[in-house]
Order: structure tokens, then C-alpha cells, then sequence
């Protein structure tokens, strides 16, 4: 067999399998899987979503029930409950943990509502009562805010992007 022959296979064979990754990895992780997500902007600190210790951008892509993928930024004033979240996220990434606070109805927000960075956690569980869905609360942001379990709601997340305040 040509020395050729016998170099380009193997090659060729590598080259199709970093072509087949990047393409998978392309319809994984880039766009909205057709869903029409769109990226908010970071809360600025005189926003009352920011986070003075730290800010996440999350989303329901894993949790959806509805056509589109929501995502949202949620702020931590709380250095112990920052700490827990980037232990959680670090143990469960890609995978959706449960994120809670007091909901807050907001109008100037891209789904009508934040979490008070004051009361915001994270975690693997939480009780059945206070467990929700981004899209429940979306669509009616002043009831949720009106009843409040154990004055929270929480919702699976994934965690898309995570921005240190730079305060803790």
C-alpha cells in the first residue's frame, strides 16, 4: 500500500471525528435550539436585581414547559449563599439545580418579576410547597408575588453564566 494511503486514513478518520464533535458540540451548546432565547442584559449595580456579591444568568432550558427558553439574571447579596451556589454549580455542572428567593413583581425586568438578591439560595431539593416553574411564575408574576410559601418560590435552573460582583 502507498505510504500515503496508509497516513491519510487514519488522519481523515481524526479530522471527520473533530468535524462530527464541533457540530455536536455547535447544536448542544451554541443557539436556542430553535426556541427563541434571547440573552438579558446584566442588572448595572443601581438596579434592585443586582447582586452585590454576585450574579447569575439562568435559564429553564432544561425545565421549559413552554416553546421558548427563558432566561433571567438573579443577584446575591448573601456571601454565604453565593458560596453555596458556586459549590452546587461546580457539582452539578450543566445540570439544573433549584434556585429561590421572594419573588418580586417587576415591570422593568424581561420576564416582569426578579428574586430579592437579599433572600435569594440555591440547592440540590426543596420542599414541595415552594417548588415552581420560571414559566408559572412568568406568566403570572403578581400572583406569585402576592402568595408566597414560606415568603419564596423556587425553580429548576440551569446556570448559563456566572458574574462575581467583586464585593465578597
Amino acid at each position: 500500500m502507498p505510504r500515503s494511503a496508509t497516513h491519510s486514513a487514519p488522519r481523515r478518520a481524526a479530522l471527520d471525528l473533530v468535524a462530527v464533535l464541533a457540530l455536536a458540540w455547535c447544536m448542544v451548546g451554541c443557539g436556542d435550539d430553535g426556541r427563541g432565547t434571547t440573552e438579558p442584559h446584566m442588572p448595572a449595580p443601581n438596579d434592585p436585581a443586582f447582586g452585590t456579591v454576585g450574579n447569575i444568568l439562568v435559564s429553564d432550558r432544561l425545565s421549559s414547559e413552554d416553546s421558548s427558553v427563558d432566561a433571567m439574571w438573579i443577584g446575591f447579596n448573601r456571601t454565604g449563599e453565593w458560596a453555596d451556589l458556586m459549590a452546587l454549580g461546580t457539582r452539578h455542572a450543566g445540570g439544573a439545580i433549584f434556585i429561590g428567593g421572594h419573588v418580586l413583581r417587576d415591570t422593568a425586568q424581561p420576564l416582569g418579576f426578579r428574586l430579592d438578591p437579599d433572600t435569594t439560595s440555591a440547592g440540590e431539593v426543596v420542599a414541595e410547597g415552594i417548588a415552581t416553574t420560571l414559566d408559572r411564575i412568568k406568566a403570572d408574576p403578581d400572583g406569585f408575588a402576592a402568595q408566597q410559601p414560606f415568603g419564596r418560590w423556587a425553580f429548576r435552573i440551569s446556570i448559563e453564566r456566572v458574574a462575581p460582583s467583586g464585593a465578597n
